[in-house]
């Protein structure tokens, strides 16, 4: 039987797996549909880090990655869907989490300068 912590940690993740996919699937579309003049100068820049958040949520939940002690020593285990396939499969939803999240921090140094460029420009 799952202890109280597990139960909470897999609900957290459940849910936070909902919200994150509500919410940048709206700001998606809502960057296309919204006809504002400010948001359409800013909509690509928008729309890519909610599709990179979006990617980085769905494998992330995915994987439901937690730390535990094996041998004394610290590792990541995959206790989500990721776990029941093969270890090329694991490894590849894991290089796509990193991936994701270096994207998105490349993301938005470049919408930084896009909008100083159109400050200043």
């Amino acid at each position: 039987m799952p202890s109280a912590v597990t139960a909470v940690l897999n609900l957290s993740n459940w849910l936070a797996f909902l919200l994150g996919t509500v919410a940048n699937i709206l700001v998606v579309y809502l960057c296309f549909k919204v006809r504002n003049t400010e948001i359409k100068t800013l909509r690509r820049c928008l729309a890519s880090v909610a599709v990179f958040e979006l990617v980085e949520c769905v494998d992330l939940s995915a994987m439901q990655a937690g730390i535990q002690k094996l041998n004394g020593i610290p590792s990541i285990t995959l206790k989500g869907i990721v776990d029941c396939f093969p270890i090329v499969v694991a490894k590849c939803f894991y290089v796509i989490f990193f991936a994701m999240i270096i994207l998105r921090l490349l993301s938005l140094p470049m919408s930084f300068l896009y909008r100083f460029a159109m400050i200043c420009g």
